[in-house]
């Protein structure tokens, strides 16, 4: 099954999405229209405001025809690694699906990153970055770079903004997930070195 999984991002204060969490949606909506999806799966908890962002997306979702049978929300997530993580364990067989992740250009890297260090089947697809703020985007991605060697030598690794509760939960998650034979299953393989 191909299962679009759109990663969330931040509800307005009067509880609209925000631009890059209405484009995020509709372009997650348009895959399914187009045939490329079987089903979208949503992600997204409540961030400074309510509701939660997979609420918000599931509402532009629905506005552009989506049937809500084939929509499946992840309400808890605050961070990208949560976004996989929150998913897996509230649907275990998307781990067998082709995961077409939906998130910005500028996004992308540490979501492919992740997905990888979960080892998913997965590619991603962007909407175009219509009106999106090019300081912002020049900012992110060399964020991302810079945790890009933490992200490669360990998942765990990203910023938590200090939420000890959050960390403890996330990493017992992916305990019990490593325990469990499923993707987040560590490489066995013995390196040589010359």
């Amino acid at each position: 099954m191909r299962t679009a999984i759109m990663l969330g991002a931040a509800v307005g204060p009067n509880g609209l999405a925000s631009p890059t969490l209405e484009r995020r949606a509709k372009h997650a909506a348009a895959l399914y229209l187009e045939g490329k999806v079987d089903r979208i799966l949503l992600t997204g908890g409540i961030g400074q405001n309510p509701p939660s962002e997979a609420h918000v997306a599931a509402k532009i979702c629905y506005s552009c025809g989506i049937d809500p049978s084939n929509v499946l929300l992840e309400e808890t997530a605050q961070t990208t690694l949560e976004n996989f993580v929150c998913a897996l364990d509230q649907y275990p067989s998307i781990q067998r699906d082709q995961l077409i992740i939906v998130t910005d250009k500028y996004h992308a890297l540490r979501a492919s990153m992740t997905a990888r260090a979960l080892r998913l089947n997965y590619k991603t697809d962007c909407p175009p970055l219509k009106g999106s703020n090019n300081f912002r985007i020049i900012k992110s991605i060399y964020a991302k770079y810079q945790r890009s060697y933490f992200m490669r030598q360990n998942y765990e690794a990203l910023s938590y903004n200090g939420d000890v509760n959050r960390r403890a939960a996330t990493t017992t998650a992916i305990n019990s997930h490593k325990n469990s034979g499923s993707p987040f299953k560590q490489n066995t393989r013995s390196r040589t070195v010359n």
